[in-house]
């Protein structure tokens, strides 16, 4: 403020004269009692009174210093005042900021391509450190007078982020904050490469990216449209530069450069009217600057999935079979295992009957097994296996596959034994074979009569 000049702080700084004041502090140059000239820069007794402010004003001066970058401002000492407000003693510097020049006048392009070029370098150092400005403007680029660029108040935005003024405003700039750090969510480095854009535009359009009349449309602009083209403002600037500054002012975070390296990649390439990498990439990806949301796509459940047997449904690439778990609850039954020759018995299907067909082989016993002995009460003879009585029509027609099942055994016998076997056996079979041939003869008469 214009009366603390002619001041004396903690009976050591005297304040001479008004450098800037902004919407945080105001800034002062100050003479040391040495002789030693300084710029002093002095909190805003309503922001001061916060305490998260007071508690992290020395670490962001620390967190400033540690940068280690000649274009940020350097920190000498961090103090109270007797009144209480807090102060920053900072390196004094000869020039005039980016706003006071474009106020007088206009910025040729190379010109701010090499300005923009110097913030992008000390960007890319500060988020490297894990520090970010928050305030990217032309107010806060300072330009000395052998041209370097240095970058005012680093680390303030970030300090007091969350804290508003008593009539509620949220301290930074709305003209070059991006959607999200005016919705008040939680914002990167890519905060930062915004402002950065929307400085050129500010520069090279010579206007804001939105037009309103006061900060809070300005801000509804913000929240719900994306930036204009640069070109369709701007028409004579190349649309090399204006790809990049499109590219800068994405609505969208994961739209916008990934980093500061990248961005400055791109804006050299556009100093020098080459087609820059990045945003050319991004364009022919099809990731418009402008879009102002993006669809997920949605999750495949196992509900979404049809059924692999589904009519009407045809493969539209080779895949993987797709294998459903059956629902909870369901028994699912256990298929048969077929057994080849050669295979092993263990659980597989073994005949019970001697007339099964020949295509499933029968069970060979295992190796180390030994083949029982069967009784010499049970080992049938050729009485027990020819019937006496040539057999009758009817339930008697069985007993030839019941002496075949029977005289199963006897095949462990020597092979002198099943000699009898075969005269028998084909008895049976020929008295029972001729009995259905004959009986379908009275039935073709009746249709002979019919006829």
């Amino acid at each position: 403020m214009p009366e603390r000049i002619g001041t004396v702080i903690n009976g050591k700084w005297t304040l001479e004269r008004l450098l800037g004041s902004g919407g945080m502090a105001t800034v002062y140059a100050a003479r040391h009692r040495i002789g030693r000239v300084e710029a002093i820069k002095i909190l805003h007794p309503e922001i001061a009174l916060a305490e998260q402010v007071s508690a992290r004003f020395e670490q962001e001066a620390i967190a400033v210093n540690s940068i280690g970058h000649p274009g940020v401002v350097q920190i000498r000492d961090v103090d109270v005042a007797e009144d209480g407000s807090h102060f920053l003693v900072m390196e004094l510097l000869e020039g005039q900021n980016l706003g006071q020049i474009l106020e007088q006048r206009t910025v040729t392009v190379p010109a701010l391509a090499d300005i923009i070029d110097q913030l992008l370098d000390v960007l890319d150092a500060a988020h490297s450190a894990g520090v970010i400005h928050r305030d990217i403007k032309p107010d806060n680029l300072f330009i000395q007078d052998d041209g370097k660029v240095k970058v005012l108040d680093f680390g303030i935005a970030r300090m007091v982020r969350g804290v508003r003024t008593v009539a509620g405003t949220v301290l930074g700039t709305v003209a070059f904050m991006p959607p999200e750090q005016i919705r008040g969510a939680d914002i990167d480095h890519r905060a930062d490469l915004f402002a950065a854009g929307a400085t050129m535009f500010f520069a090279l359009a010579k206007r804001h990216v939105h037009l309103a009349e006061n900060d809070a449309a300005a801000a509804v602009k913000a929240l719900t449209k994306p930036a204009p083209p640069l070109r369709g403002v701007a028409p004579k600037v190349s649309s090399e530069m204006c790809d990049v500054v499109d590219r800068a002012l994405a609505f969208l975070p994961e739209r916008r450069y990934p980093d500061a390296k990248t961005m400055r990649v791109d804006l050299r390439s556009a100093r020098r009217e080459q087609i820059p990498p990045y945003a050319a990439a991004c364009m022919r990806a099809k990731q418009s600057p402008w879009d102002t949301s993006v669809t997920p796509p949605k999750p495949v459940t196992k509900s979404d999935r049809p059924p692999s047997n589904a009519p009407g449904l045809k493969p539209t690439s080779p895949q993987a079979p797709l294998i459903l778990e059956p629902p909870k609850g369901t028994t699912v039954p256990q298929m048969p295992v077929f057994q080849s020759a050669g295979e092993p018995a263990s659980g597989k299907l073994e005949p019970t009957d001697p007339r099964m067909p020949a295509f499933i082989p029968a069970s060979e016993p295992e190796p180390d097994a030994k083949e029982p002995t069967p009784s010499p009460d049970l080992i049938p003879t050729v009485a027990d296996k020819v019937p006496s009585t040539p057999p009758s029509a009817g339930p008697t027609r069985q007993e030839p596959a019941v002496a075949k099942a029977a005289s199963k055994p006897a095949d462990t016998e020597p092979e002198s034994e099943p000699e009898p076997e075969s005269a028998p056996e084909p008895e049976p079979e020929s008295e029972t074979e001729p009995e259905p041939e004959s009986e379908p003869e009275p039935e073709s008469e009746p249709e002979s009569e019919t006829e």
